[in-house]
């Protein structure tokens, strides 16, 4: 058996639920992996854990990822399997004082933990949707504080991952209906977000393992598809103070809202577009100046992708 490290972006919950499934079902071990998880503190944090050995494989935010290579071209992470087609990056405020244009965000304040993607994000898809951030206060929150100072009408908008406020607030007593999602990727930032990486010298030293480890994954992802309610028991045998009924619907709103597309549907499950990736780069580039472009071979490696017919959705 191959151990394999494998970093969450954070706590066992909804999102992750496809991954805890493919353990309990027995598919890593059938693929002679013996899978090891461990809790994460953001997507963002992925490509550099990566980078430093800290794990195997890792569910990552993808412009982090760039943003890397970007500083580093020899950092040892790649993409292998894209999650998220559409990127969940929003800003998340109250109807009664509904933000739905970035028209509107001037002046306003903004709250989100700085290590967020939704914060980190937020100057490149101002300048992409033709604002300047420095109109924009940024309020730096921890996710409780974010919540908190939203409701109580401290901050105009709370950044981040749609899934994410949406549900913390829900656990909060307040319901989706009441409140307005401004999405980033609607606005100019099409980029792609979370995807699963992979340090390319353990996929040089173990290609048959990491074959296996995405085929699992990707039979998970499409399996949740179809039937989420496994994997909710999956995460909810991890962690028994977890509301069932919060934790499946978390996750059926990632099914709904970040995994299927036209371009998924075309591609397949975990493909990337080329083009789409070379956007990706140059609108991060203009947005934060990086020193680099990586080059979309550097960020992706699609040759331990289980065949079409496989991912097909």
């Amino acid at each position: 058996m191959i151990p394999v490290r494998f970093l969450l972006n954070w706590k066992f919950q909804g999102p992750n639920a496809p991954f805890l499934l493919a353990e309990d079902r027995g598919w890593f071990r059938d693929a002679g992996i013996a899978i090891e998880f461990d809790i994460g503190e953001g997507s963002g944090a992925i490509p550099p854990a990566l980078a430093a050995g800290s794990c195997d494989a890792g569910f990552g935010d993808f412009n982090a990822l760039i943003e890397l290579k970007a500083k580093n071209p020899d950092a040892d992470a790649t993409t292998m399997f894209n999650i998220y087609a559409r990127a969940p990056m929003c800003v998340v405020s109250l109807k009664g004082r509904a933000l739905t244009s970035p028209a509107q965000l001037p002046g306003k304040r903004l709250g989100s933990p700085p290590f967020d993607t939704g914060f980190k994000m937020f100057p490149a898809f101002a300048k992409a949707a033709g604002i300047d951030p420095a109109t924009v206060e940024l309020v730096p929150s921890t996710p409780a504080e974010r919540d908190r100072r939203l409701l109580a009408g401290e901050i105009d908008g709370a950044m981040g991952f749609d899934a994410t406020i949406m549900f913390a607030m829900r656990a909060l007593g307040r319901t989706p209906s009441e409140f307005s999602i401004l999405y980033y990727g609607d606005h100019g930032l099409d980029v792609y977000s979370s995807a699963v990486m992979v340090a390319p010298s353990f996929a040089r030293k173990h290609p048959e393992a990491v074959k296996g480890l995405l085929a699992a994954i990707n039979r998970a992802w499409l399996e949740c598809l179809r039937d989420p309610a496994p994997a909710v028991a999956s995460v909810l045998a991890r962690d028994k103070s977890l509301d069932p009924a919060i934790v499946g619907d978390h996750l059926r709103w990632v099914l709904e809202h970040q995994v299927p597309t036209d371009e998924s549907r075309r591609l397949g499950l975990g493909a990337l577009d080329p083009v789409r990736i070379a956007r990706n780069v140059m609108l991060l580039k203009d947005a934060f100046g990086l020193p680099a472009s990586p080059a979309a071979d550097t960020l992706y490696d699609p040759a331990f992708l289980p065949p079409f017919d496989a991912r097909r959705l």
